[in-house]
């Protein structure tokens, strides 16, 4: 049975409540005694079994911001080109556009097969790249969105392409959704995806899975200590920007490639609220190899672990990233 992470949000709130992760039906059930309340309702785009494991997504997009219509527009006739199918599209309830294609992606990385999809497809200033990391949360459909009172609603491909965007906001005005399909496909529907286009997902599938044989593969059970509570815990005021540096110069010294790295701080919803400050000093520990130790650095001495290979080495050059 699928499971899928799901998290709610009560108006006038920054923060959403901890992620729960819950079956599909279970899931309906929420958004049936929810959905009337006024509350922003949000579940993963990947499905999980039922130990947190990753199963996989659809092909998926998250395209936000001023050029978010036209980027749309865009990329549902790549879509449509490339792989000979419609897919859905949602109005975000604010100014973005979610785009979904029921074909299924298998497998722990699915999102980041995802992502060099889209890649292939064509590059939008809009296209929002969080979203190819695991437990990222998609509006539901039908949820309300807490600025502008709008709902995310799913919109033909004639509406996309013939409707402005004020037009597409008087559309979203009420709340229509099916409880009971709440972003996810039939994965039976796989079989009816056109034979050509089959052929070139599986190409991506197989491209990534030779990638990652030839890069190794750094599982979560060889993270030091440290770094696998530094991981799981908020940091305190003041140490953000330090244990995000460590943090990132350990997967670095352990190959992990950027989008793995950026994977694993994603898994964590206090990472996620800081998906931005991430990405910067990522960037910068990613542009040339790291060495990586604790010595002297009491953000990871606090967890450490005697027996751990790296205790008490030092980290050469360790330097924040400002």
């Amino acid at each position: 049975m699928s499971h899928k992470y799901f998290a709610y949000r009560k108006l006038g709130n920054k923060y959403m409540n901890s992620q729960k992760l819950l079956g599909y039906g279970q899931i309906a059930n929420c958004v049936n005694a929810l959905m009337k309340t006024g509350v922003e309702l949000f579940s993963s785009i990947q499905d999980y079994d039922q130990y947190g494991r990753c199963l996989g997504s659809p092909i998926y997009a998250d395209l936000d911001g001023p050029t978010a219509l036209q980027d749309t527009r865009q990329l549902v006739s790549a879509i449509q080109e490339e792989y000979m199918s419609n897919p859905q599209v949602f109005f975000s309830g604010n100014k973005g556009f979610h785009v979904i294609l029921d074909y299924y992606i298998a497998g722990p990385d699915c999102h980041l097969i995802v992502k060099e999809m889209m890649d292939g497809l064509g590059s939008w200033k809009s296209l929002d790249y969080a979203v190819y990391t695991q437990r990222r949360q998609f509006r539901l459909e039908g949820a309300k969105h807490h600025k502008t009172g709008l709902f995310k609603t799913r919109i033909s491909t004639d509406e996309l392409f013939m409707l402005e965007l004020e037009a597409i906001k008087g559309i979203a005005t009420k709340s229509i959704v099916d409880t009971n399909k709440q972003q996810h496909i039939d994965k039976d529907t796989i079989e009816d995806f056109d034979a050509e286009a089959r052929v070139k997902v599986t190409a991506y599938q197989e491209e990534y899975a030779k990638a990652i044989q030839s890069k190794g593969h750094v599982l979560h059970t060889q993270l030091s200590p440290c770094i696998e509570k530094c991981l799981a815990s908020k940091p305190f005021d003041g140490e953000w920007n330090i244990v995000i540096t460590s943090i990132a110069r350990f997967f670095n010294s352990r190959n992990l490639s950027y989008d793995q790295a950026m994977d694993m701080f994603m898994q964590y919803e206090h990472w996620q609220d800081d998906y931005k400050h991430v990405e910067k000093v990522m960037k910068t520990i990613y542009q040339r190899p790291s060495l990586f130790g604790c010595k002297g650095a009491e953000h990871l001495e606090r967890f450490c672990d005697v027996l751990c290979e790296f205790n008490n080495k030092e980290e050469l050059d360790f330097k924040l990233v400002r």
